[in-house]
């Protein structure tokens, strides 16, 4: 009897769909989150070729997370961001002492992490790899695979942000005469974004 009452209960319509309330609290809000951000800061390439300096630097990126920015705790998601070097550029000196301006833009895509999105003030934290395309470098275009690390915090006005940040990176390709060159990258900026979604 025990049995046949609790297969009753177990089979009731009510029981089997769950209700309005419970199906609200299940998923609130969007199930992704979209972030756009411009970035405005200054940069240098180091290693043996160029000479010491710094240049500007623009980029963008897109953040694409799983979660929308009201879901507490942090959230990770991909990026695909591009910067490229502005007004003062740095130069290499040739054996005979001449100088030339170099360009530098870099794209990739990468992982990041926002520590806690729904908070005024919260870090963040992103690695990846990327191009770092050199436009005069040996008299042509050099392209050289990097690794990067980026680190910051952001300061959130509702759906607008605030970003400070700094970022490294490493690479290594082969020179025009054959040999193996590093290259370091190191920048900061501020950058102002929008959470699109």
């Amino acid at each position: 009897m025990l049995l046949l009452t609790t297969l009753a209960h177990a089979t009731e319509p009510a029981r089997l769909v769950p209700s309005e309330a419970g199906a609200e609290d299940a998923v609130p809000g969007a199930l992704f989150g979209t972030d756009v951000t411009l970035t405005a800061g200054a940069g240098a390439l180091l290693g043996a070729w160029p000479d010491a300096g710094v240049s500007g630097m623009l980029g963008g990126r897109v953040d694409l997370f799983m979660v929308d920015r009201h879901t507490p705790g942090p959230r990770l998601g991909a990026s695909f961001w591009g910067r490229t070097a502005v007004l003062a550029t740095q130069t290499h000196t040739d054996d005979d002492g001449v100088a030339t301006p170099f360009g530098v833009t870099q794209y990739g895509v990468g992982a990041v992490m926002r520590f806690d999105p729904a908070t005024r003030l919260t870090g963040t934290f992103g690695f990846g790899f990327g191009r770092t395309d050199l436009d005069g470098y040996e008299g042509g275009v050099w392209a050289v695979p990097t690794f990067l690390v980026e680190a910051g915090l952001r300061q959130s006005f509702g759906a607008v942000y605030v970003d400070y940040s700094a970022h490294s990176g490493w690479g290594t390709a082969r020179s025009a005469a054959g040999d193996w060159d590093d290259w370091w990258t190191v920048g900061a900026g501020i950058g102002v974004g929008l959470h699109a979604r």
